[in-house]
């Protein structure tokens, strides 16, 4: 799997092993991968998460493993990886897949996630199978539906407590 770059971030997707190694010594994990991560990058919510992430790639063909990872998300200039974003597995029967997304809280509020966001979408909508990107947020989590917005995407359902983003490929 290929890293690419933004304007101003490297997306590096991480290996099975490597998301494992975050599980067990992020030191060791930070070293392998030849940067920083900021402190508290994998917090109990994130160890969760990829501890999800791996059981499915362990099922999964390895040929899909971009749409099971997470993407690290590395400041070039500070060589450091502050947050992480990723798909949900692969794209369903109809096209669609879920995106998901997270930065450290210092480094919010600078545009960073907004740019993994649409360089994420931009690729999966590349892919032959994806047509659709999907993206759940809380009602009251403000700042991730600025991200959305400004991704181009649009509510398609609410509930109670949470709202459904879509983003299509364009036809």
């Amino acid at each position: 799997m290929a890293s690419f770059q933004t304007a101003r971030l490297t997306l590096l997707p991480l290996a099975y092993q490597t998301l494992q190694q975050l599980l067990i010594d992020p030191s060791q994990a930070a070293e392998e991968l030849k940067l920083a991560l900021v402190p508290g990058l994998v917090d109990p919510p994130v160890d969760r998460a990829i501890q999800s992430k791996l059981a499915k790639m362990q099922a999964a063909d390895p040929a899909q493993h971009p749409w099971y990872t997470y993407w690290l998300v590395v400041i070039p200039e500070e060589n450091m990886g502050v947050g992480m974003a990723g798909f949900k597995g692969v794209p369903d029967a109809d096209g669609a897949v879920e995106i998901g997304y997270g930065i450290h809280p210092d480094y919010q509020n600078r545009g960073y996630i907004t740019e993994v966001v649409q360089a994420l979408v931009d690729w999966a909508l590349s892919q032959p199978a994806c047509r659709q990107v999907t993206a759940e947020t809380l009602r009251d989590n403000l700042p991730s539906q600025r991200v959305l917005e400004k991704s181009g995407f649009s509510i398609f359902k609410e509930t109670e407590g949470e709202l459904w983003w879509q983003k299509s490929r364009p036809d």
